[in-house]
């Protein structure tokens, strides 16, 4: 290992520092270290709301210890959170946790998509059946079994989980200029919009689903240009 690689190893090393480097480079890892946590916190607020300060701290501190960042941009650190998250077995207790650190990094990855060259379909007019439609590079989609989207509107809000209903749900996400928005998706809806992360036609989407379900489909894909979820691929 080279120098460089092992001072490197050091600053994400729970040991104390080795005394050829000093214990200046002790003071400069923890800030590191917690520079780090602070960021993930930043991309994941709701997770952080629904575990506590406390959790969530040590949490990301223990992600931080396997996981150095591979890009200078921290907006970008937390990729593998959520994976993290979902093996973690102190988070087991709140199973839908993963799959909100899911949605919230969506969420991330969606507000810095670089689509200065996406632009939505404004103007129906310009496609035809047997265009080719695709996502933008800002929209995402998050499936889950839990209710994510609802978790995740209701702490944002400052509201209590009672009353709610416990069902599976998608969530579309997507931008227009800088605002991100998310839309709850039935089952249908999200298979449909699946359909559009490669370039596909109207007519090949709507007789993936078949006969009866084309009039909802066509509702669904309506819907999907309405919110600039799509673009046209050439």
């Amino acid at each position: 290992m080279s120098e460089i690689a092992r001072i490197a190893q050091a600053v994400l090393s729970r040991g104390p520092a080795s005394p050829e480097i000093g214990p200046a480079f002790e003071i400069y890892r923890n800030n590191y270290r917690q520079g780090l946590a602070r960021a993930l916190a930043q991309s994941f607020p709701v997770v952080q709301l629904l575990v506590g300060d406390a959790f969530f701290g040590a949490m990301a501190l223990e992600y931080v210890e396997f996981t150095p960042p591979t890009s200078r941009l921290l907006r970008t650190y937390g990729e593998t959170f959520a994976d993290f998250i979902g093996s973690f077995a102190p988070a087991a207790t709140v199973p839908y946790l993963a799959d909100v650190a899911k949605l919230e990094f969506a969420l991330v990855q969606s507000f810095y998509a670089d689509d200065l060259e996406d632009e939505p379909i404004r103007d129906l007019a310009a496609i035809g059946v047997e265009s080719q439609l695709q996502w933008r590079s800002s929209t995402q989609l998050i499936g889950s079994q839990y209710p994510i989207v609802s978790i995740w509107r209701a702490h944002i809000a400052g509201e209590h989980l009672d009353g709610l209903d416990w069902l599976p749900e998608s969530g579309l996400i997507v931008r227009d200029g800088h605002a991100v928005g998310i839309q709850t998706l039935r089952a249908a809806e999200a298979q449909l919009a699946d359909l559009f992360r490669v370039p596909t036609s109207l007519v090949s989407a709507l007789e993936v689903l078949g006969p009866e379900e084309a009039p909802a489909a066509a509702q669904a894909i309506r819907r999907l240009l309405d919110l600039n979820a799509l673009r046209l691929f050439q």
